[in-house]
């Protein structure tokens, strides 16, 4: 365990197999324009932007941030940071062409945003909704998932009402918009041609937000 002093900076450093445990960087440490390879940081304390213009490679691993350090040095980590923390530390991996890890600490970025920066309700609710059903634009799957949950949800009214074989087509019919058994609808009162037309207005967005960031996964750098 070590605790560096104010103001030191690693400049056009390289690390190597190197293993960072137990650190304190505080007030003003930083490492900029290093090239760091198979060097890990573990348990270790910044409550600030530690790297700057440096390259990771693959092997390079980081735990997250410490909320007080391990030293008697009096700081603590301010969360409303922690945005700018992961955002370096993306940039960083990016830069080593680790575009996976790139993308992890982009998400950790998106969702200190979401829970230490946002103020407004709306604008917070506004922000867990897209975490939870796209991931910010980089997890299809979660996509997915919801895609599914929305057609259980429709299948389910439509099976109580008709019985399992004529309700699970009539919802696959209006979430995939291919029409199947609609016209049992005209034997159906209003509320369900209103949660027909609902179920195939969700199914088009979904599968769209469905392609689109998969697309996005896939088309981004990998």
């Amino acid at each position: 365990m070590f605790q560096l002093n104010n103001s030191v900076t690693f400049y056009g450093c390289r690390f190597e197999k190197a293993k960072f445990i137990n650190c304190d960087f505080v007030e003003n440490n930083a490492m900029t324009n290093c090239i760091l390879i198979e060097t890990e940081y573990k348990n270790c304390f910044y409550n600030n932007v530690l790297f700057s213009d440096c390259r990771f490679d693959v092997d390079t691993s980081l735990d997250t941030p410490k909320d007080k350090p391990s030293s008697s040095f009096n700081a603590e980590l301010d969360k409303t940071y922690l945005a700018e923390i992961y955002k370096s530390i993306k940039k960083v991996y990016f830069s080593g062409g680790v575009f996976m890890e790139s993308r992890q600490y982009f998400f950790k970025q998106k969702q200190s945003i979401t829970r230490y920066n946002k103020k407004g309700k709306l604008s917070k609710i506004g922000n867990f909704l897209l975490e939870f059903i796209t991931g910010y634009g980089i997890r299809p799957m979660r996509v997915l998932l919801s895609m599914l949950v929305i057609f259980i949800l429709f299948s389910s009214i439509f099976i109580d009402k008709l019985g399992f074989a004529k309700g699970i087509l009539l919802s696959a019919g209006a979430f995939f918009t291919f029409g199947a058994n609609a016209d049992y609808l005209k034997y159906l009162n209003n509320i369900f041609k209103v949660l027909y037309i609902s179920e195939a207005f969700l199914g088009i967005s979904m599968t769209a937000l469905f392609i689109v960031v998969l697309s996005n996964l896939w088309f981004t750098e990998k």
